[in-house]
């Protein structure tokens, strides 16, 4: 019996939460800015959950999913391309100080739980990790990504929105979603669509319609409409159930050790520290 409690962190999630509040020249500035930034945020959050192992999940790109559909998230990719220089330089900084995180200052403070794969989103990671901790004591997956709802299960497996301080247990989706299970969620979101993925579902099907339609509600005239719709059903599954096929299997273990955060935000602030004065 597993009777850990887990933290798995949407690091990627995490970092841009940050991104959005530290000046520009903040981050130009300092390389040291987002492990920080991260530290301040996993110490807090290891605390406040009362958890005894944080796991750490990165994106690695939608490769997999531009496969199955081309315009997979393409809005996104096109408000990038419509960036200023300044704005793809400081994206750039993001995106190699997350990469600094992951590769190096995580295995240097003794982080045993680092899962990236190139082609497979954070999200996919994550489920990984829940389906191979099936005998944990506690889960929290902490992000904001509503997609994610897909994995809860009980009060056992739970997702922490960081931004709110809110914990969402299967109780309180399943009062949000007509008592739907959250298993479910996927099936909804294939039948409905995603905007902010730009997974096109049904027309003038939403979340509402969708879930009543898994759970069996509503005339045969209004079961017809999706009906005729399973093959947009069959490629959107792919889209939005976790894990994608092909997602490396996760395998988490317990942190024996503390996390030596100390040793690199010392030295962080140190460099950091005008020369020529004693702190």
């Amino acid at each position: 019996m597993d009777d850990h409690r887990y933290a798995i962190l949407d690091v990627s999630n995490l970092a841009y939460a940050r991104w959005f509040t530290i000046p520009g020249s903040v981050w130009k500035s300092d390389p040291g800015t987002l492990f920080m930034a991260l530290h301040s945020t996993c110490s807090k959050l290891q605390d406040d959950l009362a958890v005894d192992t944080l796991i750490f999940c990165f994106d690695g790109g939608y490769a997999f999913r531009k496969q199955i559909d081309p315009d997979y998230k393409k809005p996104r990719r096109q408000l990038r391309a419509e960036e200023t220089e300044e704005e793809k330089e400081l994206r750039q900084l993001l995106f190699d100080q997350l990469q600094a995180f992951r590769e190096n200052h995580l295995p240097i403070i003794g982080a045993k739980n680092i899962f990236y794969a190139p082609g497979f989103e954070a999200d996919d990671l994550i489920a990984s990790c829940v389906h191979n901790l099936p005998k944990a004591k506690k889960i929290y997956i902490v992000s904001s990504d509503e997609d994610l709802h897909q994995l809860i299960e009980g009060n056992r497996v739970v997702v922490f929105k960081p931004t709110k301080k809110i914990v969402v247990n299967e109780n309180d989706f399943r009062q949000q979603h007509d008592e739907m299970p959250p298993c479910l969620y996927a099936s909804v979101k294939a039948w409905a669509g995603c905007p902010s993925d730009n997974v096109v579902g049904i027309p003038n099907v939403g979340i509402k319609k969708a879930t009543k339609f898994v759970m069996g509600k509503g005339p045969e005239s209004f079961r017809d409409l999706f009906f005729k719709n399973v093959e947009l059903f069959n490629k959107n599954i792919q889209l939005t159930k976790l894990p994608a096929p092909g997602t490396p299997r996760c395998i988490p273990v317990p942190q024996d050790i503390p996390l030596q955060w100390e040793i690199l935000a010392e030295a962080f602030k140190s460099a950091s520290r005008p020369k020529g004065i004693r702190q």
